[in-house]
């Protein structure tokens, strides 16, 4: 992947149009960079850009099918539905922390310090859940340990608003070994949790579930019918939705779980000067030849005879960078592809 400046991307696409950037003024700059921003969303249309899949985890709602995505998911690759376990642990700290473990939506512990996860031996730790009860602002880290005097801190979380309900499941890239756990509190008086666990290494089992069209997704009945979320349905709207069918039950809530493939779109937040894009080294000649042929029509000092030059540059340009949008792997007719089909 290449980091490459704005700045630099707008110089070479001014100078394709025949205008140096000294010449280029605030207002046309300004321009620039939305075309840039389009030139990116461009590439989405055409197709899967895969450089930008990335993955989260979503954890559910009991009797819920309808959860908000941030505005910049453009769309959605693939799903699985995953089902955990949790490693066997005694819980510490604050009060009532023997209920973060039951499993339970109407229960919940609060700690101004810390609680603890010890288990029943070393363990690698592969993962961790956490589920937030009320509305909180609260800054916190994850540790292990393996000898109660040193603390790995394997993740941290600094001062941000959570909502009631707001899961937080997060697979630990480098898994550690230890025998306890922490959250510890670093910021705010409170933390208040449903739930907090550790993920059991050898028992996580995904499924590939289904993506449905509209039509198909919305002629079946009872969408909020409880069930297993084999379905799914991406509605892409301003504030995108991801519908499922079915809804989990309260207690379903803490073993299941959405594993998600998806896109996000280019955003204003990510485009001010001097910002950096990161793209793959064979995307930055289309990306540039892009924004030239949209340049050249609102730059009135270009050399408008140009733009079917640019036009087809930037096309050919395209095309050569979408050669090698691929991962180059076989396609499998039979076995995980047919899974959310035949269930097994």
């Amino acid at each position: 992947m290449e980091r490459i400046s704005i700045d630099k991307i707008i110089n070479h696409a001014a100078r394709r149009c025949g205008v140096t950037t000294p010449t280029l003024e605030p207002e046309q700059l300004e321009m620039a960079k939305q075309n840039l921003k389009y030139t990116l969303l461009d590439l989405n249309n055409r197709g899967v850009p895969i450089y930008l899949v990335e993955n989260t985890l979503m954890g559910f709602q009991p009797q819920k099918w309808e959860y908000t995505l941030p505005r910049d998911v453009y769309d959605i690759t693939n799903i699985n539905w995953r089902t955990v376990s949790f490693l066997p642990a005694i819980i510490t700290g604050g009060v009532d922390p023997e209920l973060l473990a039951d499993q339970n939506w109407f229960t919940w512990a609060t700690t101004t310090t810390n609680f603890t996860l010890t288990m029943d031996q070393f363990y690698f730790y592969d993962g961790y859940s956490i589920n937030f009860k009320g509305n909180q602002v609260v800054g916190f880290v994850i540790e292990s340990t393996e000898d109660d005097i040193n603390w790995t801190v394997i993740d941290t979380y600094p001062t941000a608003a959570y909502t009631d309900g707001q899961w937080i499941w997060s697979d630990i890239e480098t898994p550690v070994n230890g025998i306890r756990m922490r959250l510890r509190v670093t910021s705010s008086n409170e933390i208040s949790l449903r739930f907090f666990q550790a993920t059991q290494p050898v028992s996580s089992f995904e499924r590939v579930v289904t993506r449905m069209n509209r039509a198909d997704f919305f002629s079946q009945p009872q969408k909020g019918i409880i069930g297993s979320p084999w379905n799914w349905y991406f509605q892409k709207i301003i504030d995108p939705i991801l519908m499922m069918w079915q809804s989990p039950t309260p207690h379903n809530v803490f073993t299941w779980l959405y594993n998600i493939y998806y896109i996000k779109a280019p955003n204003d937040d990510k485009m001010n000067l001097p910002a950096e894009i990161q793209v793959p080294m064979w995307y930055v000649d289309a990306i540039t030849w892009g924004l030239a042929a949209k340049m050249i029509y609102e730059l009135p000092q270009a050399n408008k005879d140009m733009i079917g030059a640019l036009e087809s540059k930037a096309m050919q340009a395209v095309n050569q960078a979408e050669a090698s949008n691929a991962d180059l792997a076989p396609i499998n007719l039979i076995g995980s592809v047919l899974g959310s089909y035949n269930r097994y």
